[in-house]
């Protein structure tokens, strides 16, 4: 009686983590470097390979964000969203810090029309320095000219969503980043979402596993073998 008991409380916590439940999203990209200044030729050429990933909660509260001009009102802003994440160019490294935020927009006016946005920024990410100036900011933009991709102002979690923005763009600026005068710019063609248990959850398929097998080896136990001599 025992071993069922447990056995469908094992079933049951699966049952439960087989949910989704995740709070954290990971965001995996890969491309290449198509434009750069003359300055960081250095380091970097067109045509390198490049990589990233950040997480975001999911679950971060967004704030009203006012810019002025064409944006009011059809942008949010999440502050505190980005957890983690980096960029790798060669041998050349980035680490996002707690400076990282998001954005989305959806209609928002755009040169050509309305446009929707998913964009990451980091002006505290950490680089090495280029041609004497330091990294400055680091900012990855997912655009769909169409604005039929979002149809919120929610972080988006749907790995549909990034994918119908097909890819990304990125780019890294050194000091000064305002006139773009040190710059690279990335393609990332290739984007991935991933679902991050929350760590109760990873406690939840523990309990689980352990339940299930504790009942299997209690069954193995009760198991009884009869010889019978003709």
């Amino acid at each position: 009686m025992l071993s069922k008991l447990i056995g469908a409380l094992g079933l049951a916590l699966c049952t439960v983590i087989s949910q989704p439940a995740a709070a954290m999203v990971t965001v995996q990209l890969s491309g290449y470097i198509y434009y750069q200044t003359p300055d960081t030729t250095s380091t970097f050429v067109i045509g390198q390979e490049a990589s990233a990933w950040f997480t975001f909660d999911e679950t971060a509260a967004g704030e009203t964000f006012s810019p002025g001009g064409v944006l009011d009102p059809s942008i949010r802003f999440y502050r505190h969203a980005p957890t983690g994440g980096g960029m790798t160019i060669g041998d050349y490294k980035v680490t996002f810090s707690e400076a990282a935020r998001m954005f989305v927009t959806n209609n928002e006016a755009g040169p050509n029309g309305p446009i929707d946005r998913i964009l990451f920024d980091d002006f505290g990410a950490i680089g090495d320095p280029i041609a004497g100036r330091n990294l400055d900011v680091v900012s990855i933009s997912f655009q769909d000219n169409t604005s039929t991709v979002i149809d919120s102002l929610d972080l988006p979690t749907n790995p549909a969503t990034f994918a119908a923005f097909k890819g990304a763009k990125a780019s890294l600026d050194w000091n000064p980043y305002l006139n773009a005068a040190h710059r690279i710019s990335i393609d990332f063609f290739s984007v991935s979402i991933i679902a991050v248990p929350e760590p109760t959850t990873w406690v939840m398929m523990i309990l689980g596993i352990g339940a299930v097998g504790f009942a299997m080896r209690r069954r193995q136990k009760n198991v009884t073998t009869t010889v019978k001599f003709a």
